[in-house]
Protein backbone atom coordinates (compact mmCIF):
# COMPACT_ATOMS: atom_id res chain seq x y z
CA UNK A 1 0.00 0.00 0.00
CA UNK A 2 1.54 3.28 -1.19
CA UNK A 3 1.56 6.03 0.64
CA UNK A 4 1.93 9.58 -1.28
CA UNK A 5 3.34 13.40 -1.97
CA UNK A 6 4.27 15.54 -4.46
CA UNK A 7 7.67 16.97 -4.68
CA UNK A 8 8.05 20.59 -5.54
CA UNK A 9 9.90 20.94 -9.22
CA UNK A 10 12.79 23.01 -8.89
CA UNK A 11 14.13 24.07 -12.32
CA UNK A 12 11.58 25.95 -14.25
CA UNK A 13 13.46 25.67 -17.43
CA UNK A 14 14.24 22.28 -17.48
CA UNK A 15 10.64 21.69 -16.65
CA UNK A 16 8.73 23.75 -19.54
CA UNK A 17 11.61 21.95 -21.86
CA UNK A 18 10.54 18.57 -20.92
CA UNK A 19 6.88 18.95 -19.33
CA UNK A 20 7.90 16.60 -16.60
CA UNK A 21 4.50 15.71 -14.90
CA UNK A 22 5.99 12.21 -14.02
CA UNK A 23 9.11 13.43 -12.47
CA UNK A 24 7.67 14.98 -9.64
CA UNK A 25 8.00 12.31 -7.09
CA UNK A 26 5.52 11.03 -4.04
CA UNK A 27 7.73 9.85 -1.48
CA UNK A 28 6.82 6.78 0.23
CA UNK A 29 6.00 6.97 3.92
CA UNK A 30 5.37 10.65 3.85
CA UNK A 31 1.99 13.10 4.32
CA UNK A 32 0.94 15.02 1.39
CA UNK A 33 1.82 18.58 2.19
CA UNK A 34 4.05 20.30 -0.28
CA UNK A 35 2.30 21.89 -3.68
CA UNK A 36 2.98 21.26 -7.15
CA UNK A 37 3.84 24.35 -8.80
CA UNK A 38 1.64 24.60 -12.00
CA UNK A 39 3.46 27.46 -13.39
CA UNK A 40 5.90 25.34 -14.94
CA UNK A 41 3.24 23.09 -16.25
CA UNK A 42 2.42 23.55 -19.60
CA UNK A 43 4.30 21.34 -22.06
CA UNK A 44 5.07 22.53 -25.33
CA UNK A 45 2.84 21.91 -28.04
CA UNK A 46 -0.13 23.56 -25.57
CA UNK A 47 2.17 26.11 -24.08
CA UNK A 48 2.47 27.53 -27.93
CA UNK A 49 -0.75 27.54 -28.25
CA UNK A 50 -1.62 29.28 -25.03
CA UNK A 51 1.01 31.98 -25.79
CA UNK A 52 -0.93 32.84 -29.00
CA UNK A 53 -4.60 31.88 -28.36
CA UNK A 54 -7.02 34.22 -28.04
CA UNK A 55 -10.22 32.47 -26.14
CA UNK A 56 -10.59 30.81 -23.26
CA UNK A 57 -10.13 27.03 -22.89
CA UNK A 58 -12.69 25.08 -20.68
CA UNK A 59 -13.35 21.87 -19.28
CA UNK A 60 -11.79 18.60 -20.38
CA UNK A 61 -11.03 15.38 -21.16
CA UNK A 62 -8.16 13.38 -20.88
CA UNK A 63 -7.61 9.71 -21.66
CA UNK A 64 -4.31 7.37 -21.76
CA UNK A 65 -4.10 5.24 -24.59
CA UNK A 66 -1.58 2.22 -25.31
CA UNK A 67 2.30 2.92 -24.22
CA UNK A 68 3.09 6.66 -24.42
CA UNK A 69 -0.35 7.62 -26.70
CA UNK A 70 -2.63 10.77 -24.78
CA UNK A 71 -5.74 11.67 -25.73
CA UNK A 72 -7.16 15.27 -24.88
CA UNK A 73 -10.34 16.70 -25.89
CA UNK A 74 -11.78 20.23 -24.57
CA UNK A 75 -13.81 23.35 -25.22
CA UNK A 76 -12.73 26.12 -26.26
CA UNK A 77 -13.43 29.81 -27.23
CA UNK A 78 -10.34 30.32 -29.46
CA UNK A 79 -11.08 30.70 -33.14
CA UNK A 80 -8.01 28.98 -34.37
CA UNK A 81 -6.77 31.84 -36.27
CA UNK A 82 -10.52 32.29 -37.73
CA UNK A 83 -10.54 28.60 -39.02
CA UNK A 84 -13.63 27.87 -36.47
CA UNK A 85 -16.05 29.91 -35.37
CA UNK A 86 -15.88 32.60 -32.06
CA UNK A 87 -18.52 29.82 -29.87
CA UNK A 88 -17.52 27.29 -28.20
CA UNK A 89 -15.94 24.35 -29.88
CA UNK A 90 -14.42 21.60 -29.54
CA UNK A 91 -10.36 21.10 -29.38
CA UNK A 92 -7.93 18.14 -29.51
CA UNK A 93 -4.49 17.20 -29.54
CA UNK A 94 -2.60 14.10 -28.92
CA UNK A 95 0.74 13.07 -27.03
CA UNK A 96 2.91 10.49 -28.48
CA UNK A 97 5.10 10.95 -25.41
CA UNK A 98 3.18 10.13 -22.36
CA UNK A 99 2.40 14.45 -22.13
CA UNK A 100 5.81 15.74 -22.90
CA UNK A 101 4.54 17.20 -26.14
CA UNK A 102 1.67 17.85 -27.78
CA UNK A 103 0.57 18.05 -31.48
CA UNK A 104 -0.99 21.58 -32.45
CA UNK A 105 -4.56 21.85 -31.05
CA UNK A 106 -7.30 21.13 -33.88
CA UNK A 107 -10.56 21.44 -34.25
CA UNK A 108 -12.43 17.88 -33.55
CA UNK A 109 -15.18 18.77 -35.85
CA UNK A 110 -14.53 19.76 -39.31
CA UNK A 111 -17.44 21.70 -39.86
CA UNK A 112 -16.68 23.78 -36.56
CA UNK A 113 -16.90 26.97 -38.78
CA UNK A 114 -20.44 26.72 -39.65
CA UNK A 115 -22.21 25.18 -36.81
CA UNK A 116 -25.15 26.59 -34.98
CA UNK A 117 -24.39 25.86 -31.67
CA UNK A 118 -21.60 25.71 -28.78
CA UNK A 119 -20.33 22.65 -27.82
CA UNK A 120 -19.47 22.69 -24.16
CA UNK A 121 -18.48 19.75 -21.30
CA UNK A 122 -16.79 16.29 -23.35
CA UNK A 123 -15.98 13.64 -21.98
CA UNK A 124 -13.90 10.48 -23.36
CA UNK A 125 -13.42 7.05 -23.71
CA UNK A 126 -11.46 4.28 -24.94
CA UNK A 127 -11.87 0.78 -26.21
CA UNK A 128 -8.64 -1.10 -27.60
CA UNK A 129 -8.72 1.09 -30.61
CA UNK A 130 -11.33 3.43 -30.81
CA UNK A 131 -11.95 6.51 -28.97
CA UNK A 132 -15.80 7.79 -28.49
CA UNK A 133 -15.88 11.50 -27.32
CA UNK A 134 -19.14 12.98 -26.08
CA UNK A 135 -20.53 16.25 -25.49
CA UNK A 136 -23.46 18.75 -24.88
CA UNK A 137 -24.38 21.01 -28.14
CA UNK A 138 -25.95 23.80 -26.89
CA UNK A 139 -28.04 25.19 -29.68
CA UNK A 140 -28.81 28.52 -31.21
CA UNK A 141 -30.40 30.09 -34.20
CA UNK A 142 -33.99 29.37 -35.38
CA UNK A 143 -35.86 26.51 -36.02
CA UNK A 144 -37.05 23.71 -34.08
CA UNK A 145 -33.23 23.47 -32.05
CA UNK A 146 -33.37 27.03 -31.22
CA UNK A 147 -32.64 27.00 -27.30
CA UNK A 148 -32.69 23.52 -27.08
CA UNK A 149 -29.66 21.19 -26.47
CA UNK A 150 -28.63 17.71 -27.56
CA UNK A 151 -25.89 15.11 -26.90
CA UNK A 152 -23.67 14.21 -29.74
CA UNK A 153 -20.49 12.10 -30.30
CA UNK A 154 -17.69 11.06 -32.11
CA UNK A 155 -15.11 8.56 -32.78
CA UNK A 156 -11.96 8.33 -34.00
CA UNK A 157 -9.84 4.64 -35.27
CA UNK A 158 -6.76 6.04 -35.52
CA UNK A 159 -5.37 7.04 -32.09
CA UNK A 160 -7.17 10.28 -31.86
CA UNK A 161 -5.63 11.86 -35.31
CA UNK A 162 -8.79 12.51 -37.36
CA UNK A 163 -12.37 12.11 -35.73
CA UNK A 164 -15.51 11.27 -37.24
CA UNK A 165 -18.57 13.63 -38.32
CA UNK A 166 -20.38 14.76 -34.92
CA UNK A 167 -23.89 12.99 -34.88
CA UNK A 168 -26.72 12.90 -32.27
CA UNK A 169 -26.92 10.01 -29.89
CA UNK A 170 -30.46 10.14 -30.59
CA UNK A 171 -30.91 11.47 -33.86
CA UNK A 172 -34.84 11.10 -33.88
CA UNK A 173 -34.98 13.33 -30.60
CA UNK A 174 -37.22 16.86 -30.83
CA UNK A 175 -35.04 19.23 -29.46
CA UNK A 176 -38.05 21.24 -28.79
CA UNK A 177 -39.96 18.68 -26.58
CA UNK A 178 -36.43 17.31 -25.29
CA UNK A 179 -33.01 18.40 -24.26
CA UNK A 180 -29.73 16.49 -23.84
CA UNK A 181 -26.92 17.79 -21.27
CA UNK A 182 -24.21 16.99 -19.20
CA UNK A 183 -23.20 13.36 -20.93
CA UNK A 184 -20.95 10.64 -19.54
CA UNK A 185 -19.53 7.54 -21.35
CA UNK A 186 -17.35 4.52 -19.91
CA UNK A 187 -15.86 1.66 -21.46
CA UNK A 188 -17.24 -1.77 -19.85
CA UNK A 189 -16.73 -5.53 -20.21
CA UNK A 190 -15.96 -6.48 -24.00
CA UNK A 191 -15.70 -2.83 -25.08
CA UNK A 192 -19.20 -1.59 -24.52
CA UNK A 193 -19.72 1.58 -24.70
CA UNK A 194 -22.26 2.98 -21.62
CA UNK A 195 -23.14 6.75 -21.88
CA UNK A 196 -25.40 8.33 -19.46
CA UNK A 197 -26.81 12.13 -19.36
CA UNK A 198 -29.63 14.52 -18.11
CA UNK A 199 -32.25 14.54 -20.27
CA UNK A 200 -34.79 17.40 -20.05
CA UNK A 201 -38.68 17.31 -21.96
CA UNK A 202 -41.25 14.24 -22.76
CA UNK A 203 -40.04 11.36 -24.31
CA UNK A 204 -43.02 8.78 -24.71
CA UNK A 205 -44.10 7.81 -21.15
CA UNK A 206 -41.46 10.21 -19.11
CA UNK A 207 -42.65 13.92 -18.02
CA UNK A 208 -41.78 17.38 -18.97
CA UNK A 209 -39.06 16.72 -15.87
CA UNK A 210 -35.24 15.78 -15.67
CA UNK A 211 -34.50 12.13 -15.43
CA UNK A 212 -31.25 10.21 -16.37
CA UNK A 213 -31.30 8.17 -19.52
CA UNK A 214 -28.81 5.49 -20.56
CA UNK A 215 -27.73 3.74 -24.02
CA UNK A 216 -24.74 1.57 -25.02
CA UNK A 217 -22.73 0.99 -27.87
CA UNK A 218 -21.46 -2.86 -28.70
CA UNK A 219 -19.82 -1.64 -31.86
CA UNK A 220 -17.42 0.97 -31.18
CA UNK A 221 -19.44 3.79 -30.63
CA UNK A 222 -20.92 3.68 -34.13
CA UNK A 223 -24.54 3.17 -33.52
CA UNK A 224 -26.47 3.64 -30.29
CA UNK A 225 -29.20 1.66 -28.51
CA UNK A 226 -32.48 3.57 -28.17
CA UNK A 227 -31.79 5.68 -24.86
CA UNK A 228 -33.90 4.54 -22.02
CA UNK A 229 -34.69 5.96 -18.13
CA UNK A 230 -32.35 4.23 -15.56
CA UNK A 231 -35.15 4.61 -12.82
CA UNK A 232 -38.50 2.67 -13.28
CA UNK A 233 -39.54 6.04 -11.42
CA UNK A 234 -39.19 8.33 -14.18
CA UNK A 235 -42.12 8.06 -15.38
CA UNK A 236 -44.14 8.29 -12.43
CA UNK A 237 -42.25 11.31 -10.80
CA UNK A 238 -42.11 14.92 -11.57
CA UNK A 239 -39.16 16.05 -9.82
CA UNK A 240 -35.13 16.87 -11.16
CA UNK A 241 -32.46 13.97 -11.78
CA UNK A 242 -29.26 15.42 -12.37
CA UNK A 243 -25.45 15.24 -13.37
CA UNK A 244 -24.78 11.80 -13.81
CA UNK A 245 -21.19 10.10 -13.53
CA UNK A 246 -20.37 6.59 -14.49
CA UNK A 247 -17.88 3.82 -13.79
CA UNK A 248 -17.27 0.59 -15.19
CA UNK A 249 -14.80 -2.02 -15.08
CA UNK A 250 -13.34 -4.84 -17.44
CA UNK A 251 -15.71 -7.31 -15.97
CA UNK A 252 -18.68 -5.32 -16.99
CA UNK A 253 -19.75 -4.16 -13.93
CA UNK A 254 -21.10 -0.45 -14.23
CA UNK A 255 -22.23 1.93 -11.10
CA UNK A 256 -24.16 5.24 -12.26
CA UNK A 257 -24.68 8.12 -9.76
CA UNK A 258 -26.63 11.22 -9.91
CA UNK A 259 -28.13 14.26 -7.96
CA UNK A 260 -32.50 13.66 -7.45
CA UNK A 261 -34.58 16.25 -5.43
CA UNK A 262 -36.96 14.38 -3.28
CA UNK A 263 -35.64 11.15 -3.92
CA UNK A 264 -35.55 10.35 0.18
CA UNK A 265 -37.08 13.14 1.34
CA UNK A 266 -37.52 16.74 0.31
CA UNK A 267 -33.70 17.83 -0.10
CA UNK A 268 -31.14 16.75 -3.11
CA UNK A 269 -29.27 13.09 -2.71
CA UNK A 270 -27.06 11.54 -4.69
CA UNK A 271 -28.65 8.29 -5.75
CA UNK A 272 -26.74 5.39 -7.59
CA UNK A 273 -27.22 1.99 -9.69
CA UNK A 274 -25.44 -1.17 -10.42
CA UNK A 275 -25.23 -3.04 -13.26
CA UNK A 276 -23.73 -6.35 -13.67
CA UNK A 277 -24.08 -6.92 -17.46
CA UNK A 278 -21.86 -3.77 -18.75
CA UNK A 279 -25.35 -1.60 -18.60
CA UNK A 280 -27.78 -3.66 -20.17
CA UNK A 281 -29.85 -4.08 -17.16
CA UNK A 282 -29.84 -2.26 -13.83
CA UNK A 283 -30.32 -3.14 -10.25
CA UNK A 284 -33.13 -0.55 -8.63
CA UNK A 285 -31.68 3.12 -7.22
CA UNK A 286 -30.73 3.45 -3.70
CA UNK A 287 -29.07 6.92 -2.04
CA UNK A 288 -25.74 6.30 -1.07
CA UNK A 289 -25.74 7.66 2.53
CA UNK A 290 -28.14 5.48 4.37
CA UNK A 291 -29.20 8.81 6.42
CA UNK A 292 -30.78 10.32 3.17
CA UNK A 293 -33.98 9.62 4.82
CA UNK A 294 -33.40 11.04 8.20
CA UNK A 295 -30.72 14.22 7.13
CA UNK A 296 -33.50 17.12 6.95
CA UNK A 297 -32.41 19.65 4.61
CA UNK A 298 -28.75 18.42 3.66
CA UNK A 299 -28.13 18.60 0.31
CA UNK A 300 -25.83 16.20 -1.62
CA UNK A 301 -24.70 17.10 -4.96
CA UNK A 302 -22.55 16.88 -8.06
CA UNK A 303 -21.40 12.89 -7.46
CA UNK A 304 -18.78 11.39 -9.30
CA UNK A 305 -18.28 7.64 -8.90
CA UNK A 306 -14.82 5.93 -9.86
CA UNK A 307 -13.83 2.13 -9.77
CA UNK A 308 -10.81 1.09 -8.06
CA UNK A 309 -8.54 -2.28 -8.09
CA UNK A 310 -10.30 -5.23 -7.16
CA UNK A 311 -13.83 -4.58 -5.49
CA UNK A 312 -13.48 -1.17 -3.92
CA UNK A 313 -15.24 1.83 -5.91
CA UNK A 314 -15.63 5.40 -4.49
CA UNK A 315 -17.86 8.04 -4.97
CA UNK A 316 -17.85 11.72 -4.02
CA UNK A 317 -19.86 14.79 -3.65
CA UNK A 318 -20.80 17.58 -2.70
CA UNK A 319 -22.90 18.24 0.78
CA UNK A 320 -24.40 21.04 2.93
CA UNK A 321 -24.67 21.21 6.64
CA UNK A 322 -23.28 18.08 6.96
CA UNK A 323 -22.29 16.37 10.21
CA UNK A 324 -20.51 13.20 9.98
CA UNK A 325 -17.52 11.65 10.00
CA UNK A 326 -13.86 13.00 12.08
CA UNK A 327 -11.15 15.27 10.94
CA UNK A 328 -9.23 14.31 8.14
CA UNK A 329 -6.34 12.40 8.36
CA UNK A 330 -3.26 14.57 8.77
CA UNK A 331 -5.53 17.44 9.83
CA UNK A 332 -6.67 18.74 13.03
CA UNK A 333 -7.32 15.97 15.33
CA UNK A 334 -9.65 18.55 17.59
CA UNK A 335 -11.44 19.21 14.78
CA UNK A 336 -15.21 18.63 15.32
CA UNK A 337 -17.48 16.33 13.09
CA UNK A 338 -20.19 18.84 12.48
CA UNK A 339 -19.78 21.63 9.77
CA UNK A 340 -21.58 24.63 10.77
CA UNK A 341 -24.67 25.48 8.88
CA UNK A 342 -24.08 26.99 5.33
CA UNK A 343 -20.89 25.10 4.61
CA UNK A 344 -20.25 22.90 2.19
CA UNK A 345 -18.31 19.31 2.84
CA UNK A 346 -16.52 17.49 -0.03
CA UNK A 347 -17.12 13.46 0.78
CA UNK A 348 -16.66 10.39 0.05
CA UNK A 349 -18.17 6.67 0.25
CA UNK A 350 -16.60 3.17 -0.65
CA UNK A 351 -18.48 0.40 -2.25
CA UNK A 352 -16.66 -3.06 -2.09
CA UNK A 353 -19.00 -4.85 -3.74
CA UNK A 354 -19.78 -2.97 -7.24
CA UNK A 355 -21.97 -0.31 -6.14
CA UNK A 356 -24.72 -2.70 -4.18
CA UNK A 357 -24.32 -1.09 -0.93
CA UNK A 358 -22.10 1.35 0.50
CA UNK A 359 -20.17 2.57 3.65
CA UNK A 360 -21.06 5.51 5.60
CA UNK A 361 -19.44 8.92 4.18
CA UNK A 362 -16.35 10.11 5.20
CA UNK A 363 -15.27 13.91 5.18
CA UNK A 364 -12.39 14.68 3.10
CA UNK A 365 -12.79 18.50 2.97
CA UNK A 366 -15.20 21.06 4.89
CA UNK A 367 -15.01 24.70 3.53
CA UNK A 368 -15.33 27.20 5.70
CA UNK A 369 -19.10 29.06 5.49
CA UNK A 370 -20.05 30.85 2.51
CA UNK A 371 -17.38 29.37 0.48
CA UNK A 372 -18.48 26.94 -2.83
CA UNK A 373 -17.14 24.19 -4.24
CA UNK A 374 -17.49 22.52 -7.27
CA UNK A 375 -18.31 18.65 -8.65
CA UNK A 376 -14.90 16.71 -8.07
CA UNK A 377 -12.64 14.72 -9.84
CA UNK A 378 -11.14 11.33 -8.78
CA UNK A 379 -8.56 8.53 -9.40
CA UNK A 380 -8.01 5.12 -8.28
CA UNK A 381 -4.06 5.36 -8.87
CA UNK A 382 -3.39 1.28 -7.49
CA UNK A 383 -2.98 -0.04 -4.10
CA UNK A 384 -5.25 1.19 -1.94
CA UNK A 385 -4.24 4.58 -3.43
CA UNK A 386 -6.57 7.50 -4.70
CA UNK A 387 -6.55 11.38 -5.45
CA UNK A 388 -9.63 13.93 -5.49
CA UNK A 389 -9.24 17.23 -6.79
CA UNK A 390 -11.81 19.97 -7.10
CA UNK A 391 -12.54 23.74 -7.39
CA UNK A 392 -12.30 25.47 -4.22
CA UNK A 393 -13.44 28.96 -2.84
CA UNK A 394 -12.39 28.07 0.86
CA UNK A 395 -8.94 30.17 1.14
CA UNK A 396 -7.80 27.55 4.02
CA UNK A 397 -7.32 29.88 6.69
CA UNK A 398 -6.23 32.52 5.36
CA UNK A 399 -3.36 30.26 3.33
CA UNK A 400 -5.22 30.78 -0.95
CA UNK A 401 -6.76 34.21 -1.51
CA UNK A 402 -10.39 34.32 -2.42
CA UNK A 403 -10.86 33.06 -5.75
CA UNK A 404 -11.19 29.43 -6.86
CA UNK A 405 -8.59 27.36 -6.70
CA UNK A 406 -7.94 23.95 -7.65
CA UNK A 407 -7.73 21.56 -4.41
CA UNK A 408 -6.24 17.93 -3.76
CA UNK A 409 -6.33 15.62 -1.22
CA UNK A 410 -5.39 11.73 -1.72
CA UNK A 411 -5.90 8.48 0.77
CA UNK A 412 -3.82 5.38 0.90
CA UNK A 413 -6.52 3.15 2.58
CA UNK A 414 -8.78 2.86 -0.29
CA UNK A 415 -10.85 5.85 0.42
CA UNK A 416 -11.49 5.12 4.61
CA UNK A 417 -9.99 8.56 5.00
CA UNK A 418 -8.29 11.05 3.41
CA UNK A 419 -5.44 13.60 4.06
CA UNK A 420 -6.27 17.15 4.85
CA UNK A 421 -6.54 19.21 1.32
CA UNK A 422 -4.07 21.41 0.13
CA UNK A 423 -3.50 23.79 -2.87
CA UNK A 424 -2.57 21.27 -6.65
CA UNK A 425 -0.88 24.71 -7.82
CA UNK A 426 1.78 26.75 -5.75
CA UNK A 427 0.17 29.43 -7.43
CA UNK A 428 -2.91 29.80 -5.82
CA UNK A 429 -1.31 31.19 -3.15
CA UNK A 430 -0.68 34.30 -5.29
CA UNK A 431 -2.74 34.37 -8.24
CA UNK A 432 -5.09 36.71 -6.46
CA UNK A 433 -8.75 36.57 -8.69
CA UNK A 434 -7.19 34.19 -11.43
CA UNK A 435 -10.23 31.61 -11.21
CA UNK A 436 -9.45 27.64 -11.35
CA UNK A 437 -11.77 25.56 -12.36
CA UNK A 438 -12.86 22.03 -14.14
CA UNK A 439 -9.82 19.96 -13.07
CA UNK A 440 -9.87 16.15 -14.94
CA UNK A 441 -7.93 13.52 -13.05
CA UNK A 442 -6.52 10.50 -14.73
CA UNK A 443 -4.15 7.52 -13.31
CA UNK A 444 -1.11 6.89 -15.31
CA UNK A 445 1.21 4.20 -15.58
CA UNK A 446 3.06 4.94 -12.35
CA UNK A 447 1.16 8.10 -10.98
CA UNK A 448 -1.46 10.55 -11.72
CA UNK A 449 -2.11 13.64 -13.82
CA UNK A 450 -4.49 16.53 -13.46
CA UNK A 451 -5.56 18.93 -16.39
CA UNK A 452 -7.57 22.01 -15.43
CA UNK A 453 -8.63 25.50 -16.97
CA UNK A 454 -6.86 28.42 -15.38
CA UNK A 455 -6.87 31.90 -15.74
CA UNK A 456 -3.56 32.44 -13.76
CA UNK A 457 -0.94 33.69 -16.24
CA UNK A 458 2.18 32.25 -16.68
CA UNK A 459 5.55 33.41 -17.17
CA UNK A 460 5.98 32.36 -20.55
CA UNK A 461 3.57 34.62 -21.47
CA UNK A 462 0.21 32.90 -21.92
CA UNK A 463 -2.19 35.70 -20.95
CA UNK A 464 -4.77 36.53 -18.84
CA UNK A 465 -7.26 34.43 -20.71
CA UNK A 466 -8.23 30.56 -19.22
CA UNK A 467 -5.55 28.40 -20.19
CA UNK A 468 -5.29 24.38 -19.78
CA UNK A 469 -2.20 23.80 -16.69
CA UNK A 470 -0.85 20.46 -15.74
CA UNK A 471 0.31 19.00 -12.44
CA UNK A 472 1.06 15.68 -11.98
CA UNK A 473 3.13 13.20 -10.29
CA UNK A 474 4.97 9.25 -9.81
CA UNK A 475 4.05 6.72 -7.51
CA UNK A 476 6.66 4.72 -6.03
CA UNK A 477 5.60 1.35 -5.30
Amino acid sequence: MSEVTDVLARNRSAMIARAAMWALAWAVCAPVTAPVDAAEQLPPGLLEFAQTDHGADGASALVAGPGALRVIVWESLDSLGGTVGNDWDLLTSRSTDAGRTWAAPAALAAGAMEDRGAERRPVLARADEVWVALWERQAVGSGDKAGGSAVEFSRSTDAGRTWSEPREIEPEAEASRRTGRGPTVVVAGNGVFVAAWTSTGSRGALGADEDILVSRSSDGGETWSVPAAVAAYASADARPDRAPSLAADAAGRVVLAWEALGFAGPDWDVVAVASADSGLTWRAPRALDASAASDGLRSDREPVVAAGDGDVWVAAWLSLEVAIGAAPSGGDDEAPAAVEPGGWALVAARSTDAGLSWAEPAVIHRNKPGALSYRPSLAALGDGAWLAAWACKDDLDGELGSDTDILFSTSSDDASTWRAAAPLADAARRDEDAADMSPTVIRERDGWLVVWSSRYPLSTGTGSDADLTFAGGAVRR
